[in-house]
């Protein structure tokens, strides 16, 4: 499937700031929030919410940096 996302261009610059691929970070981002509301699952291994709040922290904070 192929989804189409349209943001504003200023907003587009400020995610894309330190040379950041807004389309990954847009896929990360559904990504997470899936695990987050386990509509997606890791097939090989059990994830807790302690563990995936973890991973949102750092993730959070890598996107802070590129600011």
């Amino acid at each position: 499937m192929e989804i189409t996302l349209r943001i504003p261009d200023d907003v587009a610059k400020r995610l894309s700031a330190g040379g950041g691929d807004v389309s990954r970070r847009a896929l990360e981002a559904l990504a997470l929030e899936g695990y987050r509301d386990q509509t997606l699952t890791l097939p090989l291994s059990e994830i807790s919410e302690a563990d995936l709040d973890r991973e949102a922290a750092i993730f959070e904070a890598g996107s802070r940096r590129t600011r």
